[in-house]
């Protein structure tokens, strides 16, 4: 393309550029980003209760844990739990037809006992049709990343 524009006479600049690409520390494949949807806690709500429950509540093995998690939870903003990753368990997350999140304590209670019974590949062998049935959701309804 550059050599079309010179030839063209339409070339404005030209200049070599590096730059750095981010890479999966697990994977150590490229990193795509994308703009989709995400879901969040907002920390502002739990900050002090957490903060109590870190430093009364947990046993913590080993004992630096507690400053680590405590300063994250201390300084962090909104928390984004959800992750679009090969791996890990992902977030029991539905969409209806239209495209609304469905978040139902009884729906996720249902798919806690299909994993305790099938095991957790569930999500991933599944298709979305089909869990929606297993799980009673309307027809249409789709699963989360």
């Amino acid at each position: 393309i550059v050599e079309l524009l010179r030839q063209r006479g339409m070339l404005l600049g030209e200049q070599k550029f590096h730059h750095s690409y981010p890479y999966c520390w697990r994977s150590k494949t490229p990193i795509i980003f994308r703009n989709v949807e995400q879901f969040f806690i907002r920390i502002d709500e739990l900050r002090g209760k957490a903060l109590n429950a870190i430093h009364k509540e947990v046993k913590w093995i080993p004992a630096w844990g507690e400053n680590r998690i405590a300063g994250t939870v201390e300084s962090r903003p909104d928390w984004v739990i959800s992750r679009q990753r090969s791996w890990g368990v992902p977030l029991p997350v539905f969409y209806s037809a239209d495209g609304k999140v469905i978040l139902d304590a009884k729906i996720i209670r249902k798919l806690a006992d299909l994993v305790a019974q099938r095991g957790s590949n569930i999500w991933f062998e599944l298709d979305d049709a089909a869990l929606a049935k297993e799980l009673g959701l309307p027809a249409g309804t789709t699963k989360g990343n």
